[in-house]
């Protein structure tokens, strides 16, 4: 009967404690173990100041703490959490190309060349393009172009294997885009621009079935190159990824003159 009335008194103890600092009550001067990180790396802050133990693992330590990337005043009280969410994510570095003369081509090609080297020029150019992966391929193809109708060995076209080079490799280790082939950065089937997204499969589709539902199939096919190749000769302020689009779009129109036996 003793023991029944002291666990009474427990209980009744222990109700009332909850009674009077529910959980979710913040305590203060409570000395708690914070986690932030930094550049991957993790470490520990202590704080005397109120938490609030219904966060479970998240505890918010209120110190105002400057602690990059997180830009507020918690931690968490979990290292793994923070590992897990929040030291993975880093913020991408400024860019360099800040520096340079904008816009980085056209007039401020050779200033931005002998200020800054070509390499950064043209990492900078292929950086502010809107499709990176089509700039680089346009950039390669007139390099080989040259290099077909002039003396290799003859300046400045000397250094054109060298920055082909350098232009695949960017094209491949910084934005993806495997070996050239892919339309866009990691993407094999959209060419995207600065303002259209272009899905060449469903076109090819599309494009084909046209073809084999015309009366004369060479005809169209012939007037539908000339009239982008028309577009291609003339219209010099088409972004490189319209052209690409447009040089696609003849290459699939000439496939299907072969096959119709035009």
């Amino acid at each position: 009967m003793k023991k029944l009335k002291l666990l009474k008194k427990a209980i009744k103890e222990i109700i009332q404690n909850l009674d009077e600092h529910p959980v979710n009550w913040p305590h203060s001067h409570v000395t708690a173990k914070c986690f932030g990180c930094e550049n991957q790396t993790v470490y520990e802050h202590i704080t005397d100041w109120s938490l609030n133990p219904a966060a479970g693992n998240v505890n918010y330590c209120n110190d105002p703490i400057a602690t990059p990337p997180i830009q507020t005043t918690w931690w968490a009280d979990d290292e793994q959490w923070i590992i897990d969410n929040i030291c993975q994510y880093q913020p991408p570095a400024p860019s360099s190309c800040t520096s340079l003369a904008q816009p980085i081509g056209g007039s401020n090609w050779q200033a931005n060349i002998q200020a800054h080297g070509w390499e950064t020029s043209f990492e900078c150019l292929i950086e502010a393009a809107n499709n990176p992966c089509a700039l680089i391929r346009n950039k390669i193809k007139k390099w080989s172009d040259k290099i077909a109708n002039n003396v290799p060995n003859s300046s400045p076209y000397a250094n054109f294997p060298t920055r082909i080079q350098f232009a695949f490799d960017l094209g491949n280790n910084q934005y993806s885009c495997n070996n050239l082939q892919n339309l866009s950065p990691g993407d094999a089937t959209n060419l995207t621009g600065g303002s259209f997204t272009w899905d060449k499969p469903a076109w090819i589709t599309q494009f084909t079935n046209m073809i084999n539902g015309a009366g004369n199939p060479c005809n169209v096919l012939q007037n539908k190159i000339d009239g982008w190749q028309d577009k291609l000769d003339n219209i010099s302020s088409w972004s490189v990824s319209h052209q690409e689009m447009l040089e696609t779009k003849i290459a699939e129109a000439k496939s299907l003159q072969t096959s119709n036996n035009c």
